[in-house]
């Protein structure tokens, strides 16, 4: 038998109060226990190449942000082959 009850009657949105109290996004898959691990992770190995990678990709995009005098082209795209929004901000 189909449910014909509106989405918003089926399900309870305030869940996550509890959670947003206490400053923790409940889309969240690691606490604060696991910060210590992911530290010393990033720090060597391949968790050091892909943070390195990460922040070389995310330096880039910041420059492109700090010199832009137009945000919402720049985050767009003009259409132009040589348009400077990066492939990986999604249009």
């Amino acid at each position: 038998m189909p449910n014909n009850k509106p989405a918003m009657d089926r399900y309870d949105f305030g869940f996550a109060r509890d959670l947003y109290d206490t400053n923790i996004h409940p889309r969240v898959a690691l606490g604060p226990t696991d910060l210590a691990e992911i530290r010393q992770a990033v720090k060597r190995g391949n968790g050091r190449k892909i943070m390195t990678a990460v922040r070389q990709k995310v330096d880039t995009i910041v420059d492109l942000v700090l010199a832009s005098n137009d945000l919402p082209t720049l985050l767009k795209g003009d259409g132009t082959w040589h348009s400077p929004r990066p492939a990986s901000v999604p249009a």
